[in-house]
């Protein structure tokens, strides 16, 4: 059994909503082997206002269906689970996300975890993670539905922003976390570039 299931590159470079330049670069990836393409949501402006784009949804369509290269989403960097206030905007751009995935057949998504003010998260974190339990478990019912798994990303652990708790490697909450879901369309994606707030 191999583990490595294949190599490919992101479109997290491309010109926000270039679709031509995301073209070339799928094009050039493809004409050197890749097998694989995550396609960046907030790069190729496929969700606009919490729904789907449905004009640049059909062109990033079209350009999978050209170039071959099996497709991963990368929702938008900006969900954030457990901002309370704005729940509800939070949660339609992950469900547009899956709806993406499933009219494109991308079988993976990432997203990333939540993650709060460090005060909040001292004060709240058996609520937080609650209610982002929660959340989870209503994106993993309807990821089911549509056919792809839900990779939870390690959050981006700024130096510049100390304030704020990353809260995916924290005393491995991150994997209990998931696996208190007990939704198979789960997994767990470690990045351990300008991510590694470990």
């Amino acid at each position: 059994m191999s583990v490595i299931k294949g190599c490919g590159l992101n479109l997290a470079s491309v010109t926000p909503g270039d679709l031509d330049e995301a073209d070339r670069l799928m094009s050039r990836w493809a004409g050197i082997g890749c097998t694989h393409v995550e396609i960046s949501a907030r790069r190729l402006d496929i969700i606009v206002g919490g729904r789907l784009n449905m004009p640049a949804v059909r062109r990033v369509a079209a350009m999978i269906e050209r170039y071959g290269m099996a497709p991963v989403l990368h929702a938008p960097h900006g969900i954030n689970l457990t901002d309370r206030p704005r729940c509800d905007m939070h949660v339609v751009v992950p469900e547009a996300a899956i709806e993406f995935c499933r009219v494109t057949g991308c079988a993976s998504m990432v997203l990333h975890s939540g993650f709060a003010q460090l005060q909040k998260w001292v004060v709240q974190k058996g609520i937080l993670l609650a209610e982002e339990k929660d959340l989870l478990l209503r994106l993993g019912n309807l990821a089911e539905t549509a056919g792809c798994n839900l990779a939870v990303e390690t959050t981006i652990a700024s130096p510049a922003q100390p304030g704020f708790s990353a809260m995916a490697p924290i005393r491995l909450l991150w994997w209990r976390k998931l696996a208190a879901t007990d939704n198979p369309c789960f997994g767990a994606c470690l990045f351990v570039g300008k991510h590694a707030g470990l």
